[in-house]
């Protein structure tokens, strides 16, 4: 290949199959072929007058192998494969001899860095390192940040994909790598650490997001791999990552376990599990908790720690939220929980229900508790009940999905009551020939006893006016006007 000055300007013609470069100074032309969906190069005619150097850094996404990207808004292509196009451009910067001048010597030009993290520390190995296992070397380096699809590879798994010991592969990192970086070689881990200390606690794919809107990332990269890097480049270690339950996930197997990662400040991060327990437990009695009640049991002494469990609340899987003003509506869906309970209990006499009425029965059977917070209303349980992995809900009606119910027991007041039921069928009954009913198939129950398994069961419908309503099973809730 020619030498490229570093005057020339270059303008992209995209042909069947093939790219050609070709310079405005002498015309001289060379081509790479490239497999592709389709490309496209704007603007058509000229492309200002940078340098090779700024030029390769604007417009090609360095050493890119993600399927499609988009490298900046005035080139835009989709690839089936970019491995022509890397040779091209690695072959580009490592060969660009400084231009014979007259002139007076002008101070160096700084290299423009690729945009995004991975392209700089390709680009930086390039640049600092010579010999013949560069591209090894710098290949085998951004693996152990976590840019090559491991969650969080060690120095085994980075020396024993290379055919390299454990302790070649620490020399190569440390000697190669950490021993020259400086913080101009690396300037978008420096904004990718500032958007993380601005925004922590914060999720794990979120911050891999927001990362590609600001275009530090352009393919897939290692959320754990990533924070290695900054805290190898930065020297700061003071965030972590942490999985659900705000335990620290420092191998692979931690992280592939995890259902949720969290980048977490490391001080002070064991008062926060403890707040976090809480926050998991409240739930429980209520079904459905507000956040406002976790702030009054814990107090004020709390409230730094609740700000931080709040946002892992309204950002995990592992919780269900919906906001009401300034407040939270809330509830753990891992553990036991009296509203999922309830609603296994509904699963045992029906397949479907309408929503509003299973709603209303669950409700009707949270009041039944004793408690010192109130209960969330039947429309909040309705949102729940329409997110969540238990129900299908189509045409306002809830399928319930038996892979995901655990089968739960009636009690026994309430097995009552659903034979009862089920002898009254869809005409249902009155709350005196329902009780007359229950009398007769046992005598071992009490009034209040009767009176709430009837009242407050999540597999009873009402419908009707005060002293004159009717009770049915769920199974039959259709005909509930």
């Amino acid at each position: 290949m020619r030498p490229i000055s570093t005057h020339e300007v270059f303008r992209f013609a995209a042909q069947s199959g093939e790219v050609e470069f070709k310079t405005l100074t002498d015309g001289s032309t060379f081509k790479v072929k490239v497999e592709m969906d389709g490309v496209s190069f704007y603007p058509k005619t000229g492309l200002g007058r940078p340098n090779s150097r700024e030029f390769i850094a604007r417009y090609v996404v360095l050493f890119n192998q993600e399927q499609s990207f988009v490298t900046t808004p005035f080139v835009k292509a989709k690839l089936r494969s970019a491995s022509y196009f890397v040779a091209l451009v690695k072959a580009m910067l490592e060969y660009m001899p400084p231009e014979k001048s007259t002139e007076e010597p002008t101070a160096p030009v700084a290299p423009v860095l690729p945009p995004d993290i991975e392209g700089q520390l390709l680009a930086f190995l390039q640049r600092s390192n010579q010999g013949g296992r560069v591209e090894r070397n710098a290949d085998f380096i951004a693996y152990y940040y976590g840019f090559r699809g491991h969650p969080l590879p060690t120095l085994e798994d980075t020396a024993a994909g290379d055919g390299r010991t454990r302790e070649l592969a620490r020399k190569i990192i440390e000697t190669k790598f950490r021993e020259r970086v400086k913080r101009d070689d690396l300037l978008g881990v420096f904004r990718a650490q500032e958007m993380l200390l601005s925004a922590v606690p914060l999720n794990a794919d979120e911050f891999i997001d927001a990362l590609r809107r600001m275009n530090l990332i352009v393919a897939d990269c290692s959320p754990a791999g990533l924070l290695r890097l900054i805290h190898d480049v930065t020297d700061d270690k003071s965030v972590g990552i942490f999985n659900q339950d705000l335990y620290p996930t420092n191998s692979a197997q931690t992280i592939q376990q995890a259902k949720a990662l969290f980048f977490i400040p490391v001080a002070g991060v064991k008062a926060l599990r403890a707040v976090l327990r809480d926050a998991k437990t409240l739930p429980g009695q209520l079904g459905i908790a507000k956040f406002r009640f976790l702030e009054e049991k814990l107090g004020p002494e709390s409230a730094n720690q609740l700000k931080v469990v709040r946002r892992i609340v309204e950002s995990s899987s592992q919780f269900w939220a919906k906001r009401d003003g300034e407040d939270l509506w809330y509830l753990c869906d891992e553990r036991e929980n009296t509203l999922i309970n309830n609603l296994f209990k509904a699963h045992r006499v029906t397949g479907s229900c309408p929503m509003e009425k299973l709603a209303a029965a669950l409700h009707r059977a949270l009041k039944a508790r004793a408690l010192d917070y109130p209960v969330a209303l039947p429309d909040v349980i309705g949102d729940y009940l329409r997110q969540c992995r238990y129900l299908e809900v189509r045409d306002g009606i809830g399928h319930f999905r038996k892979e995901s119910c655990e089968a739960v027991e009636l009690s026994p007041p309430q097995e009552a009551v659903r034979r009862a039921l089920v002898e009254f069928g869809e005409r249902g009954a009155s709350l005196p020939a329902l009780k007359e009913k229950l009398n007769a198939f046992t005598g071992e129950f009490s009034d209040a006893t009767v009176q709430k398994a009837i009242m407050n069961s999540p597999i009873v419908c009402v419908s009707g006016n005060r002293g004159d309503r009717t009770y049915r099973l769920l199974t039959f809730a259709t005909k509930c006007a």
